[in-house]
């Protein structure tokens, strides 16, 4: 069964693969670093490129950000749901919560500067930022969990009826709603069109056998035994 976690395609099955140091994967040539499977910069990026058009959670990125993160079945506007919980998030905290602390390695000082002291001076600033966050939190509701309605891609042709992986003319962008309903409407199709092939009579399948047999050059005995070329 296809499912997102294995519609991701390794590198070395594009480019092959090589031991570090001896040649790159993309042209061939020798490779002076001997860390490396890439002889150059425009190499590595030309294969990161291409495998950018294989992985599954950039083809989705990309799919969704085409779409313009709305449901092209319903119309569901993702990017309005991210406004009102940026809108929310600045009604609760707002002037009620400064920014939070910076630790003393971040601040571009010189490590031989740190001490003991700055570092106990940074973890009793986060710890009273971190409780004012959560006594916000809890007051007024926690704004990261408005809207949970996810956007998902579709493939419009699904793979197992030989649709295209990553092609984006077969992928768009549904809501979690309505690809739960076109997943179960075509199971339920899927499950049909298997009832009727158990229902097809003797000589309904015998014509289909013909025709199958006939496609590929050959005629079918009217003897048992089968098919004769």
């Amino acid at each position: 069964m296809v499912t997102e976690r294995n519609l991701s395609t390794p590198t070395r099955t594009v480019f092959g693969d090589v031991e570090k140091g001896t040649e790159c994967r993309v042209c061939g040539r020798d490779v002076d670093d001997g860390r490396s499977k890439y002889c150059s910069d425009y190499c590595r990026n030309l294969a990161k490129a291409v495998m950018g058009m294989l992985n599954w959670s950039s083809v989705r990125r990309r799919i969704i950000e085409r779409d313009g993160y709305m449901c092209q079945e319903c119309g569901f506007d993702r990017k309005w749901i991210d406004r009102g919980r940026e809108h929310i998030r600045e009604i609760i905290f707002g002037d009620n919560l400064p920014d939070r602390p910076r630790a003393p390695s971040a601040l571009k000082i010189g490590l031989d500067e740190i001490t003991d002291r700055d570092w106990a001076e940074y973890d009793r600033a986060s710890r009273e930022w971190c409780e004012r966050r959560d006594e916000l939190r809890e007051k007024y509701g926690d704004p990261s969990f408005i809207g949970g309605t996810r956007l998902e891609v579709d493939h419009i042709q699904p793979v197992s009826e030989d649709g295209h992986p990553f092609d984006p003319a077969n992928l768009r962008t549904l809501c979690e709603d309505c690809h739960a309903e076109k997943t179960a409407r075509e199971a339920t199709e899927r499950a049909e069109k298997r009832a009727e092939r158990r229902a097809l009579s003797r000589p309904e399948i015998e014509a289909e056998l013909a025709d199958f047999v006939a496609a590929d050059g050959g005629t079918l005995d009217a003897e048992p035994g089968g098919v004769r070329e």
